[in-house]
């Protein structure tokens, strides 16, 4: 039953993320050509990627209540990787 529920928890997590659904922060990654946007949960960020969640902290929202944390340094591929890691 544990196996199970953990299964499903992270499946939801997963799907949390991949729909957008409920999302109050955008973190842009990358620069020039090379640049994503992701669209996440203070939430989960909070429990699970305590540095952002600190960024966070002193980013004021925009108009439609969402942060934006910009970090143009850190690869694609790399965050690709960070923000995986926090939605299983």
């Amino acid at each position: 039953m544990t196996s199970t529920f953990l299964g499903n928890l992270s499946q939801d997590l997963i799907n949390l993320f991949e729909n957008n659904d409920e999302y109050n922060v955008i973190i842009e990654i990358g620069e020039g050509t090379i640049k994503q946007s992701y669209k996440a949960h203070t939430i989960i960020l909070r429990y699970r990627c305590p540095y952002l969640y600190n960024e966070l902290k002193h980013i004021g929202c925009n108009d439609g209540d969402i942060k934006v944390i910009n970090k143009p340094k850190v690869l694609v591929k790399v965050f690709d990787i960070i923000i995986s890691l926090a939605y299983t």
